[in-house]
């Protein structure tokens, strides 16, 4: 059972809040920004000698979905970690993690 952190209150949270909450702090809105990558891994293989089968485009998608979920676990961790200094912030003290409304193991996982 988590326990709730010094200075956040104690109040019953909504799983939906919860769910945004966590998709919140991993910025899954900021995932576009990484298409960005894809010039620099097509623009070669454009020139070099690359057959584009369905499993060429399966491993470029796989790539691309890893490169987010890696992005996503840097938001993640720098949330959770800046959590005790957010709370004493004038507006940072809103964030998900700072208002207690995420379950760190999950987050963490």
């Amino acid at each position: 059972m988590q326990t709730t952190p010094p200075g956040v209150a104690v109040h019953p949270v909504r799983a939906a809040t919860r769910i945004r909450a966590h998709l919140a702090i991993a910025r899954v809105d900021h995932w576009t920004k990484n298409v960005f990558i894809l010039p620099g891994i097509l623009i070669p293989m454009s020139v070099g000698h690359f057959s584009w089968d369905g499993a060429m485009v399966w491993r470029l998608f796989v790539g691309v979905l890893a490169t987010c979920c890696i992005a996503s676990s840097n938001y993640v961790l720098n949330e959770i970690l800046d959590a005790p200094f957010d709370r004493l912030h004038p507006t940072k003290k809103d964030r998900p993690v700072a208002r207690g409304l995420v379950n760190l193991p999950v987050a963490y996982g």
